[in-house]
């Protein structure tokens, strides 16, 4: 009986040692708590006892700094404090980063008072704009690449920003307009016009198509 308590003890520790070494310990180098297992940093920072996560996120950023690992049970988070990592995040990684509907209703729970952004395509301010736009066209099935469109071009205008004011908008509209029509002729093909290379090809592509244009209405109209 002894030895079966000993080997049962033995095992539990064991299996102890493997899920905690597995699934509850800090990944990367990245300082923060060391995670409990199943409850992550749930106990040690008092939330379970009622402290509000904002509370529990301040004091943890004064010791361990701008970025640092927090545990919300069985879930790993990596905490940014600064303006410069919420740019990169949103910018540059929004896909990588995407925060699903699960992560949203769990923090919910802890933070009933908190504030939510939504974000996707389908929440974008600018939907609004463009509905009564493309209302009479065949333009509403093409939402969604009209925005990615123009999402291309505000990175890209973000991208090259060097403190002097935009002069050339017509020709930036004038391709912008091209990528519309190019998405909905070629099936939502992206042509890249975003890119700064590209971005001089297409001007050039759409200089000469409306020279071409033109010479072709002199010529019908002789």
């Amino acid at each position: 009986m002894l030895l079966i308590f000993i080997l049962l003890a033995i095992l539990i520790t064991y299996g102890y040692m493997i899920i905690k070494q597995r699934y509850f310990k800090l990944r990367d180098s990245i300082p923060g708590l060391e995670p409990q297992l199943f409850i992550g940093n749930l106990w040690q920072t008092a939330v379970i006892a009622g402290e509000s996560l904002y509370n529990v996120w301040l004091k943890m950023h004064r010791i361990y700094g701008d970025i640092y690992q927090y545990w919300i049970g069985f879930n790993h988070f990596y905490v940014f404090n600064k303006l410069e990592h919420a740019i990169h995040i949103l910018y540059e990684c929004g896909s990588k980063y995407e925060r699903t509907e699960t992560a949203l209703l769990m923090f919910r729970s802890f933070q009933p008072n908190g504030l939510e952004a939504i974000k996707g395509v389908a929440h974008k301010q600018l939907v609004r704009l463009l509905g009564p736009l493309f209302r009479k066209t065949n333009m509403p099935s093409y939402t969604n690449e009209a925005i990615e469109c123009i999402d291309g071009m505000i990175t890209s205008w973000c991208r090259s920003i060097d403190k002097i004011p935009r002069t050339d908008l017509v020709d930036q509209f004038s391709l912008l307009s091209f990528d519309l029509v190019a998405k909905q002729l070629f099936a939502g093909y992206d042509l890249q016009v975003w890119s700064d290379q590209s971005n001089h090809d297409a001007h050039q592509l759409l200089t000469s198509m409306s020279d071409i244009a033109r010479h072709v209405q002199i010529i019908a109209r002789y």
